[in-house]
């Protein structure tokens, strides 16, 4: 893991400076990743391809094992309002917390947080973090929290389509109510 995430962060970085993408949250699971990145010279599909591509091959190479690292194409998913991003960010933090791999979303090594909060270090060149910092215990405490089972799965389903847009409450059959801060 630790020789993966170095990898990544490299890569990262990488496509930060040659596609422009700008990079706002990563965790890396074992299985997969998770990024919310801003793409406003729209070299996503690029920048991807780029990085996939290339950890691929680096992966295998150190590893001694050929064969496809990434199951699939990435999956991107557009989302167009701060409530939306909020719930996203919230879930992509706690993604190492839901799978039961650590207690606490801060406590993970393979995600930008902890080197956000300044508990580790990274080369991983994650943009200005508004989110966190404009109220800084609060948000702490929010994410900290977990949210309602509907409300994970009204994102978990939102961030599968092209455009993100919360699941619908099955009983009113309007979109769930998403968390704030």
């Amino acid at each position: 893991m630790d020789c993966a995430w170095d990898l990544f962060c490299d890569y990262l970085y990488f496509i930060r400076l040659v596609y422009g993408v700008r990079i706002h949250s990563f965790v890396m699971m074992p299985n997969h990743i998770h990024l919310i990145v801003r793409d406003p010279e729209l070299q996503l599909s690029l920048a991807m391809g780029h990085f996939m591509r290339e950890s691929s091959k680096e992966l295998g190479r150190l590893s001694g094992v050929e064969g496809r690292v990434w199951g699939s194409r990435f999956h991107s998913s557009v989302i167009g309002s701060p409530i939306y991003y909020l719930n996203a960010y919230k879930y992509v933090y706690r993604n190492p917390v839901r799978a039961g791999i650590v207690k606490s979303p801060f406590a993970y090594a393979y995600s930008s947080l902890p080197a956000l909060v300044g508990l580790s270090k990274s080369i991983l060149p994650i943009e200005s973090d508004d989110t966190l910092f404009e109220n800084f215990e609060d948000s702490v405490q929010w994410l900290e929290r977990p949210p309602a089972s509907q409300i994970e799965e009204a994102v978990r389903g939102g961030l599968r389509r092209r455009y993100f847009t919360p699941l619908r409450n099955e009983l009113t059959k309007q979109p769930c109510e998403l968390e704030r801060l």
